[in-house]
């Protein structure tokens, strides 16, 4: 199985983590602010930036680049350009509100995700929709914009 690390431990990223994690993946562990990302690429197949969409670029570029890891983050309206430093590039937004990590690790199970990426980074996000029973759509950095505003409209009205 795929192995993973996370920088950010919060809600999105711990999901994420759970998820995988119980799909059976190999934890590379989770970061959070006070820990040094620099080495956070090394010996493992994913990374996933899980901060705030103003500091995605801040983080990816603290982070060594390493030629065989996944560099992905989770966000809905950020292209890859913030992850320019890294050879493999990905996006991997999931489509489904998450409002703590253990709850949010059960709804990432059959959920839907944006996913955006090189075709060598998209197979290991793809692997990861797989290993989650989700459903995903592939979205181009220039409509990222359109589909998060979408899914706030859409999800803003579930709500209402």
């Amino acid at each position: 199985m795929p192995s993973i690390r996370v920088i950010g431990g919060g809600r999105a990223g711990g999901s994420v983590h759970g998820a995988l994690v119980a799909a059976g993946w190999t934890s590379g562990g989770v970061l959070g602010r006070h820990d040094a990302p620099s080495a956070a690429a090394h010996g493992v197949d994913l990374l996933v930036l899980a901060t705030p969409d103003g500091s995605l670029a801040e983080v990816a570029a603290s982070v060594s680049p390493v030629g065989s890891t996944v560099v992905a983050h989770l966000s809905g309206a950020t292209g890859l350009d913030v992850l320019a430093d890294h050879p493999l590039r990905a996006s991997v937004h999931p489509l489904v509100s998450l409002p703590d990590p253990e709850t949010g690790a059960k709804r990432l199970q059959g959920a839907w995700f944006a996913l955006a990426g090189q075709s060598s980074a998209l197979d290991l996000v793809q692997r990861l929709v797989e290993d989650l029973d989700g459903r995903a759509v592939t979205v181009a950095d220039d409509n990222r914009a359109t589909y998060h505003a979408a899914a706030v409209v859409a999800s803003n009205h579930l709500v209402a």
